[in-house]
């Protein structure tokens, strides 16, 4: 079931903000949802990526082209990531000790320039270290959802979008339900089992970039990445958010 309180919210949002028709900002709705904090890569008038909830957790991006192109969120402009030599960082003291790897999940919204390209390149990527990560990535022509806890890796693609897509992932480790659910444009496609158990600090936290310096870049677009601690989207929570930018509002 979703998240019994969220649409209401965002209906109340509607009416009170509209009276008549302002829809919701999108990352509104997230927060609605229960999400720990969301990034407005679409927001950005510098090196900044705001972070919605508290600017403790603004991050931070060199070389990203703003306001690029139209994003997936009528009125928004997203920025470009070049591929080769931009890189960023979403690490804070706040998402530090914030973080859970045990339990959560991340979704996201990106555009790939380039589909058929078979390289390795980031969208998302939080780790402690190669044997906890939590990554949602592009290889060998595939949009691929990746979890290591414990040293214990478990991965698997889809077919890429040319368009506008969604990725967004669940977990629960080997200790806390031993489950990691995959999510592509609000549809469910896998899961993984026979988890191991994450262990450390956070010690990284990117958006189209493996490391500080440019690595695996991203090429193509980057919009909206939220993330959640202590309890995991449901399925219906994945579709709704999805669904949601059909029709929300710029924010």
């Amino acid at each position: 079931m979703p998240t019994p309180i969220a649409p209401f919210i965002s209906a109340v949002r509607s009416s009170v903000l509209g009276g008549g028709g302002a829809a919701t900002p999108y990352s509104d709705i997230l927060v609605d949802y229960g999400a720990f904090e969301v990034w407005i890569p679409s927001s950005m008038v510098d090196a900044t990526i705001p972070a919605k909830i508290t600017p403790d957790r603004d991050g931070s991006a060199t070389g990203w082209d703003i306001q690029n192109s139209p994003g997936v969120i009528t009125n928004t402009l997203v920025p470009y990531i070049d591929g080769a030599n931009d890189v960023s960082t979403l690490l804070s003291a706040s998402l530090i000790s914030n973080f859970n790897g045990h339990i959560g999940s991340v979704f996201i919204w990106g555009k790939d320039n380039n589909p058929g390209d078979t390289s390795l390149r980031y969208l998302w990527r939080s780790a402690v270290n190669t044997s906890n990560e939590v990554t949602l990535a592009k290889l060998g022509g595939e949009h691929v959802f990746v979890y290591i806890s414990g040293g214990v890796a478990k991965f698997d693609g889809v077919s890429p979008s040319s368009d506008f897509f969604s990725m967004g992932m669940s977990w629960k480790d080997g200790d806390n339900g031993d489950e990691v659910r995959c999510f592509y444009n609000g549809s469910y496609v896998f899961s993984f089992t026979g988890l191991g158990v994450w262990s450390g600090v956070l010690g990284a936290s990117r958006i189209g970039v493996v490391g500080t310096s440019p690595g695996n870049v991203w090429n193509g677009w980057v919009d909206y990445p939220a993330i959640r601690f202590d309890s995991v989207w449901s399925d219906d929570d994945f579709s709704a958010i999805h669904a949601a930018a059909a029709s929300a509002g710029a924010g």
